[in-house]
């Protein structure tokens, strides 16, 4: 299984089965020192739980903003076509306009375009006038 299908598996059943992790790397174990540290040079996200797992041979793609910008984070979903969608509503036209992915089995319910949660606790965002 691709590591996007098991990681997509595990952000859909976050809430129902914390231990799906074992599934993407076996070979680490929450005892093991983490190869990565919050340490102030990355900004850090987490994604919102119950997340759809993205259709196959589509892309979803997360680019976390500037600090102190209105938003923390954007979503875009890339098709199969390499067309990148950034919302709903241009999600289902294009979908509409494309039945091919319909009858592929392709639905608005497996997309998401909610941002991740910052995990900086001094992060806000500036507030619009």
């Amino acid at each position: 299984m691709e590591a996007h299908s098991i990681k997509g598996k595990i952000r859909r059943n976050t809430s129902k089965d914390r231990r799906t992790a074992r599934e993407w790397r076996p070979e680490i174990s929450c005892k093991d020192e983490s190869d990565v540290k919050q340490d102030g040079t990355m900004r850090w996200a987490m994604d919102r739980p119950r997340i759809p797992q993205t259709p196959s041979g589509w892309q979803r793609i997360l680019r976390i903003r500037a600090e102190g910008g209105t938003k923390f984070a954007d979503v875009y979903y890339v098709a199969p076509s390499n067309k990148r969608l950034r919302s709903m509503v241009e999600l289902h036209r294009y979908i509409d306009e494309h039945p091919e992915y319909a009858q592929e089995g392709v639905s608005i319910s497996q997309f998401s375009f909610q941002p991740p949660v910052p995990l900086d606790e001094k992060y806000s965002a500036k507030r619009r006038s």
